[in-house]
């Protein structure tokens, strides 16, 4: 079983994802032109691919602009839709928007239950909002040369 979580491909290109790497983005190329030392690498990309490419997102961000206030509404739904998951299949798992927060409510009063899924709610939302500062400091740089 393959863990590439493809994001888009062509002829001579594929990108993609490793599917327990959220901080890196493969991109494959069919005979690149690079030039590599130990400590550098450029690659040339044709144009074309480039272009394409540069419309993907590599990563969802649902929960950055989301306060405290809306993630605790949410972990509550999650926390009831897990607890009727449980009663129908016989096991605990929330399905959909966050597979990460696979949470054994069983176990757990509601009250923590719903705690539990709130913090790895704000883990997530925090780690999104990270990526984001991160992207943002790229775009300021690049604005700073010009």
């Amino acid at each position: 079983m393959s863990t590439k979580s493809g994001i888009t491909h062509g002829s001579g290109f594929y990108l993609y994802k490793e599917c327990f790497e959220d901080d890196r983005i493969y991109l494959r190329l069919e005979k690149p032109q690079f030039e590599a030392t130990p400590d550098e690498l450029t690659l040339s990309i044709p144009i074309e691919i480039w272009e394409h490419i540069r419309h993907y997102k590599a990563m969802e961000t649902p929960y950055a602009k989301l306060s405290n206030a809306e993630l605790d509404t949410m972990a509550k739904v999650l926390a009831k839709q897990a607890r009727e998951a449980s009663r129908k299949e016989g096991r605990e798992r929330i399905f959909g928007a966050l597979n990460p927060l696979t949470v054994n409510t069983e176990e757990l009063s509601e009250e923590n239950a719903i705690a539990e899924i709130a913090s790895r709610l704000r883990k997530q939302r925090d780690k999104e909002r990270a990526l984001l500062d991160k992207i943002e400091s790229f775009a300021q740089t690049d604005n700073s040369s010009e």
